[in-house]
């Protein structure tokens, strides 16, 4: 599983202080969650992050997400690739450290570690790899959410109004 659960369940077995520590676990990452929410109450052009924070986290929280399961990240990579192509500049060149590296980067790592797990049955020392890979692309985008950078300027559609058409209620 790539889920807390999986994690510590791969690193201390299937007894009660594995299960503790999961749930517990699962509960930060929903804090981390609702955080994330409280967040965008407060500025709803935090919205995009948070969203991609708030997804990385669930399947963290969830009791039985495998790593099938990571297939709904997929929309994720795009609204957070999106995002970060919005906050470069268009005359900013591509380092380690610009956002669409990082995007493509957590992507990457998740799908890399993801990969390793299947394998090797993830019995490599830290556990389950992918649900690490998580909890760092979880990581990033709460930063992401809690910086949150000026946008870049971008040419943006204007749609006109509808002129004089009413409701018809």
């Amino acid at each position: 599983m790539v889920s807390f659960i999986g994690v510590v369940g791969s690193l201390f077995g299937s007894g009660l202080v594995a299960h503790v520590i999961g749930l517990v676990a699962s509960l930060l990452a929903c804090a981390a969650a609702a955080w994330l929410g409280m967040t965008v109450r407060r500025d709803p052009r935090r919205l995009d992050t948070a969203l991609v924070g708030a997804a990385v986290l669930s399947l963290l929280a969830s009791p039985h997400a495998y790593p099938d399961d990571l297939v709904m990240l997929a929309p994720v990579l795009v609204i957070a690739v999106a995002v970060a192509a919005r906050r470069a500049a268009s005359t900013a060149g591509l380092t380690l450290t610009s956002p669409i590296a990082l995007a493509f980067g957590a992507w990457v790592l998740i799908m890399v570690a993801a990969s390793a797990d299947l394998v090797d049955a993830a019995t490599f020392p830290p556990g389950q790899l992918a649900g690490w890979a998580l909890v760092a692309a979880a990581v990033l985008a709460c930063i992401a959410t809690a910086r949150h950078g000026g946008l870049a300027t971008a040419p943006r559609l204007r749609v006109a109004g509808l002129g004089g058409a009413q409701s018809r209620s």
